[in-house]
């Protein structure tokens, strides 16, 4: 059974300013691990969720890293039903993501893939997201940017993850 869980869910800084989440995540296929790292969990659940619908691919992907180090830069799409912009970082790791025939081929970096149904692969990404939801509402209220286009960006996050999760961030 495919598994994403999270450990000490934190905020960087000691300010309701800091929107990114960073802790532990880890991926694993029964007891075989697929990925274990520290990353911004924000981001990352927004990479997966965005993998639920889309492959991840070295030549198609859905962020810079599907489990980013770095995911502090958000930017307004140039129409709503659009992704927003995320990035930060060029460090992070991948796992490729590809959807075939009702299945999903996940390929850790110098691993074998596993392969697992849509099913199995949406309820450990919506548990994960779930996850990093709780951690936010457990915070105390993130402060939503002055500056303009911070301010969009995070909006825009915001808006997509309402639509891909059905239920708000933060």
């Amino acid at each position: 059974m495919l598994s994403i869980t999270t450990r000490g869910a934190h905020f960087l800084e000691d300010s309701a300013h800091d929107l990114c989440l960073h802790g532990d995540i880890r991926v694993a296929f029964g007891e075989r691990v697929l990925a274990e790292t520290e990353c911004t969990l924000s981001g990352a659940a927004l990479y997966l969720l965005r993998a639920l619908e889309r492959d991840h691919l070295p030549d198609a992907t859905v962020g810079e890293k599907l489990l980013p180090c770095c995911a502090n830069s958000m930017y307004a799409p140039d129409s709503p039903e659009l992704d927003a912009v995320v990035f930060g970082c060029p460090h992070g790791t991948d796992l490729w993501i590809r959807h075939e025939d009702g299945a999903v081929h996940i390929t850790p970096p110098k691993q074998e893939p596993v392969v697992v149904s849509e099913a199995d692969w949406r309820v450990a990404v919506e548990g994960l997201a779930d996850q990093v939801a709780a951690a936010y509402a457990a915070a105390p209220d993130r402060i939503r940017p002055d500056e303009e286009h911070d301010a969009a960006g995070w909006d825009a996050m915001c808006a997509e993850w309402l639509r891909r999760r059905g239920a708000p961030l933060a």
